[in-house]
């Protein structure tokens, strides 16, 4: 099952920046597509989410009616943040 991941960030936050510059050093930034929260798109992904803070990493499962999104677990941000 194809999985798309999505980074959901925000320009004022410092951490979301650092999350970006560290994805970029590690040559995966394009693993994932980055959403802006201060966006209408991101903004609205992020509340059909629960999502209340950012820096924050979203997996989208499946095609058509098979297809699932949902906040990444711990371990997946933890595997994320090692290159993995």
């Amino acid at each position: 099952m194809e999985k798309q991941k999505v980074l959901l960030v925000s320009p004022a936050c410092p951490s979301c920046d650092a999350v970006k510059k560290y994805l970029k050093k590690e040559g995966i930034i394009n693993d994932y597509v980055v959403l802006d929260v201060s966006t209408k798109e991101g903004l609205d992904f992020a509340r059909r989410l629960g999502v209340t803070g950012v820096p924050e990493c979203a997996m989208i499962e499946g095609e058509g009616d098979n297809k699932t999104v949902r906040v990444c677990s711990e371990e997946e941000w933890r595997k994320m943040l090692k290159g993995r």
